[in-house]
């Protein structure tokens, strides 16, 4: 499994992998074949900005990738609304009793960008 998501790292663009760890897509998968499909514009400018070796060559790891972002993309968006309605539960009972979940609010949005996502919890130590 760890050798899987080692492979699957990567699969954002820098300006994705930034508004994703900002929680501005915390309940939303996010595919990085969906951009690349939709825009030739986008495609060439990724190319120039990153340079042709960083783009993976190997057709069945690109297969799988490919196969794999939307599959996850599928699925883990019919989760997410869920999690997104116990989130807001959580906020919502902690406003009922003039209590504060801040603890629990984070923890779950830190579960959610690391086990599900794959992204490094940033500290503001």
């Amino acid at each position: 499994m760890a050798d899987i998501q080692a492979s699957i790292n990567g699969l954002f663009m820098d300006e994705d992998a930034e508004a994703s760890q900002s929680g501005e897509f915390l309940f939303q998968m996010n595919n990085k074949f969906d951009r690349c499909e939709s825009s030739v514009k986008y495609r060439i400018d990724s190319i120039s900005k990153m340079g042709a070796g960083y783009f993976e060559r190997n057709l069945e790891m690109l297969a799988f990738k490919h196969s794999y972002s939307y599959i996850s993309a599928k699925e883990l968006n019919k989760v997410f609304p869920i999690m997104k309605a116990a989130m807001t539960y959580l906020s919502a009972a902690g406003n009922t009793v003039n209590k504060t979940f801040v603890n629990d609010e984070e923890y779950f949005e830190n579960y959610i960008k690391n086990s599900i996502k794959g992204q490094q919890i940033q500290t503001n130590d």
